[in-house]
């Protein structure tokens, strides 16, 4: 059952571009892990730059810096 959960700057999305993002994301775990439309669900969370360090970078990318598997190029 995966899940994906895009966090992202706030930008002009509409629900088609979001929906467009959702299939492409579906589309790589149903490629990859042989996944089922059912089985995967994904959100996309807008992130006020301002806050970006706090509830992003410092808990869910500096946190586990060691075990991702594609490192950021930026520090905060």
């Amino acid at each position: 059952m995966p899940h994906i959960t895009l966090e992202l700057y706030p930008r002009e999305l509409s629900a088609e571009a979001k929906h467009e993002i959702a299939e492409a994301l579906a589309d790589v775990l149903k490629k990859h892990l042989g996944s089922t439309d059912t089985a995967i669900s994904v959100a996309i969370d807008m992130v006020p730059r301002e806050e970006w360090k706090e509830k992003v970078y410092d808990p869910r990318i500096k946190a586990v810096m060691d075990t991702l598997v594609r490192k950021p190029g930026y520090e905060l």
